[in-house]
């Protein structure tokens, strides 16, 4: 029942500011993959450093015809639909190739997300398009003055706006009007990402670098949480109590909308209100597994860089859990019981079923799925690409974790680009199912 591994690959770093694909971008345009509402926080954090980064418009073509065919053989369904908007933009009349670069996460071990740059890369090459860069999450010279509070500012962004995710999650199901929340949600947004630029300012200075221990740097993102979940709270809801299901899986497919069709808007449709992990779930687990991989690697060699990144590693997870916690405060009481465990707490959950030298998302997904049975939730889906074979893990899994807790109510649905109806027609089993224990342990609203 437990996953093991005897060798560790490099675990995914994301904002690492070194990479074997290092991409100097000379002033062109970079263009981010419209991932969900967080890739609108990365655009913002890396025009706050002087780079003109911008969202990628999403390919009108819902059968994805430009990767198809650019793409004979089988991939993860996130390659079809990043590849599908790279091309869909150079397809557009106003398209520079000099003058322009395309943003792609990195990664290695297991997961084949580490080669989507170097296929892409490929791909654009043999259109003819060689003056394009390809610049992977970790380059070096992504922009000259790109300094290591760039992780600080992203990841205290991207937590500002995984809780106004949550309150809108929290929220929308129990409108008469779900737009009254999409409407707050959108206001606050973009507040967030005017102040990413003041926030680097702040902690580039003395005086910032002075704050951060107190958490005051942090005072412009609270204000903007206090005053959104006032305004959250004031919209006019029905007196309802829905069951809760919590949604795990593969990063990019649990939370882009279109990979996963849309599955958020049919959950709460069919009766339920979603606990969606965040994105910012596998950046700080992958932060604390480095830290925890260069402790074993400093203990077995002794070597002077790997007691640095050891001692580096576990600044960062202090940190950031440090951060996270303080703004957490500033979300309450209207997201009270809804709050993230630490990275730490994360790994020894997900410990029970995979082994942490394993690596890699699935630990996370069973992690979050431990959490997520003792928080109460009626119910967990596993959204993965087909073939993805952490999901696969976290589906076979799945199984042991239902013995072990009560038999909660888990579906996993794998995705490939294709409307495929015997899914919706396994959501709708499922959330049979999810309603029936609601009512069970709550009693009928």
């Amino acid at each position: 029942d437990t996953v093991r591994a005897d060798r560790q690959p490099q675990p995914f770093v994301p904002f690492s500011l070194e990479s074997r694909h290092p991409a100097d971008l000379g002033g062109k345009t970079l263009w981010v993959p419209d991932l969900s509402t967080a890739a609108r926080i990365v655009v913002a954090a890396l025009r706050a450093h002087d780079i003109d980064a911008r969202l990628l418009p999403r390919s009108p073509d819902p059968a994805l015809n430009l990767a198809r065919a650019a793409i004979p053989e089988d991939v993860c369904v996130p390659a079809l639909y990043t590849t599908e908007d790279i091309l869909y933009r150079t397809r557009q009349p106003d398209f520079r190739p000099e003058q322009e670069a395309f943003f792609q996460g990195n990664a290695a071990g297991p997961c084949r997300y580490g080669m989507y740059a170097l296929l892409q890369r490929r791909i654009l090459d043999h259109q003819g398009l060689q003056a394009v860069d390809m610049v992977t999450l970790g380059a070096r010279n992504l922009g000259k003055n790109l300094s290591v509070t760039f992780s600080l500012v992203v990841w205290d962004a991207l937590i500002t706006h995984d809780l106004l995710d949550k309150m809108l999650l929290h929220t929308r199901p129990y409108l008469e009007e779900p737009a009254a929340a999409e409407a707050v949600f959108e206001r606050y947004l973009e507040e967030v990402c005017a102040a990413i630029r003041p926030h680097r300012q702040l902690v580039e200075t003395v005086r910032g670098k002075l704050e951060i221990a107190s958490g005051r740097h942090l005072a412009r993102f609270q204000e903007i949480l206090r005053r959104a979940q006032a305004d959250f709270a004031a919209l006019p809801r029905r007196r309802e109590k829905r069951p809760l299901v919590g949604l795990i899986g593969e990063f990019y497919v649990r939370l882009h909308d279109r990979s996963n069709q849309g599955i958020i808007g049919k959950l709460e449709r069919g009766g339920a209100e979603v606990w969606l992990a965040p994105v910012s779930e596998f950046f700080g687990y992958a932060n604390r597994i480095r830290q925890e991989l260069s402790a074993h690697e400093f203990h077995d060699t002794h070597s002077r860089q790997a007691l640095h990144q050891w001692a580096f590693a576990g600044f960062q997870d202090r940190l950031a859990v440090h951060d996270e916690h303080h703004l957490w405060q500033a979300a309450l009481p209207y997201l009270r019981g809804f709050e993230e465990i630490p990275p730490a707490e994360l790994i020894d959950r997900g410990a029970e079923f995979v082994h942490p030298t394993f690596g890699g998302e699935a630990i996370c997904s069973m992690g979050k799925a431990v959490d997520f049975i003792h928080r109460g939730v009626d119910g967990i889906v596993s959204a993965i690409p087909f073939n993805c074979m952490p999901g696969i893990t976290v589906q076979a899994l799945s199984h042991t974790l239902r013995r072990r807790y009560g038999n909660v109510p888990f579906l996993t649905i794998d995705f490939d680009g294709f409307v495929d109806s015997g899914r919706d027609s396994r959501l709708a089993s499922f959330l049979a199912q999810v309603r029936e224990r609601h009512e069970a342990r709550n009693g009928s609203n």
